[in-house]
């Protein structure tokens, strides 16, 4: 599994848009997480059984994040 942590920089009590944390494997988006508005300023998502090596090579993969919108486009 791996797991990410959104931390928002603004005075406690502010409310935060929702927003949505892309994980891309090798470059390439693979799946979506929506973090959910509110008040939160330090949210953990976890993408759930991915894979560590590349079936077709045995290279482990390199995973990224990004922020993006609902739509998956960044920001």
């Amino acid at each position: 599994d791996l797991e990410v942590t959104k931390i928002w920089q603004a005075p406690e009590g502010t409310a935060f848009p929702q927003t949505w944390i892309a994980l891309y494997a090798d470059g390439g988006p693979v799946a979506r997480k929506e973090i959910p508005a509110g008040t939160d300023a330090r949210v953990t998502v976890t993408f759930e059984g991915v894979p560590v090596y590349d079936v077709d090579t045995g290279e482990p993969i390199q995973y990224t994040f990004k922020e993006v919108g609902q739509d998956g486009q960044e920001g």
